[in-house]
């Protein structure tokens, strides 16, 4: 156990991931009663820097809704030095070069994460449709918008657990439930007592959205910049939930474990 790790930032994951990695490595601790100068001389100790996945959502700050302190990306930059590893929970911002500094890895780029949390949101979806409907499943139609990996796995979930599921994308290729090209949305857009977007640019626009019942609801389950109008949405009293990070929030545990590998084998 000679390397030292920094675990900045992050959800509930995070947690259980600090707890499980303090079997190969001497984990840092920060809390938030810690100065951010301590916190900053702690990164320039340590030997692996390790960022939370996702690493941000404005570009500016690290995701870290746990902490009381907000910590800026340019400032863990500032105290990067060519003998530290950086694991990153995804692609960096574009203005920073982290490769310039040290090694960098993202550890979010594994194909077994990336379904492995795919298959996580799914089950934090449904259990959403659960929670958020008053019909049973197997009296509920959904609309899945986007056929990558979160909208596959969510509609074999749901199709599984009976709801009627409806895949929207731009390929037609063979799923386990019905699968229909964009074009064809609004003529079936009545039927929808849920839709379940996971394509982050704008689909649900107000034609769209329009051609929905008034209860219908709708799982924003993309990152930002998201493929919901927010404002025409509340204009027609369409409730939307922003349904992101998912595994932080429904299984943390199960997802730290998933990231816990793919950072054991980056180093």
């Amino acid at each position: 156990m000679d390397k030292k790790i920094i675990i900045i930032g992050g959800d509930k994951r995070f947690i259980y991931l600090k707890k499980m990695l303090q079997t190969t490595f001497e984990v840092i601790p920060f809390t938030d009663r810690d100065a951010l100068i301590h916190f900053y001389n702690n990164i320039e100790d340590a030997d692996v820097v390790l960022l939370p996945y996702p690493i941000t959502f404005d570009g500016e700050t690290v995701n870290a809704p746990l902490y009381k302190k907000t910590v800026l990306l340019s400032d863990v930059f500032s105290h990067l030095k060519p003998k530290h590893i950086l694991l990153t929970g995804g692609k960096l911002p574009r203005e920073f070069h982290a490769e310039e500094i040290c090694r960098t890895y993202d550890y979010a780029a594994s194909e077994e994460l990336l379904w492995a949390n795919a298959k996580l949101t799914a089950e934090g979806l449904l259990r959403l449709v659960i929670e958020e409907l008053p019909t049973a499943l197997s009296a509920t139609s959904v609309a899945v918008l986007g056929a990558g990996r979160v909208g596959t796995e969510t509609a074999k979930l749901l199709s599984r657990a009976g709801c009627e599921v409806t895949i929207f994308a731009r390929s037609t290729k063979d799923f386990e439930t019905k699968v229909l090209p964009f074009d064809y949305f609004i003529q079936h857009a009545q039927s929808f007592d849920c839709v379940i977007n996971t394509v982050p640019a704008l689909v649900l626009d107000e034609q769209r959205l329009c051609a929905l019942r008034p209860d219908c609801l709708i799982l924003e389950a993309a990152s930002a910049p998201y493929g919901l109008d927010f404002r025409v949405a509340d204009r027609h009293g369409i409730k939307s939930i922003i349904a992101g990070s998912l595994p932080g929030k429904t299984a943390p545990k199960t997802a730290a474990e998933i990231i816990c590998k793919s950072v054991l084998k980056l180093c």
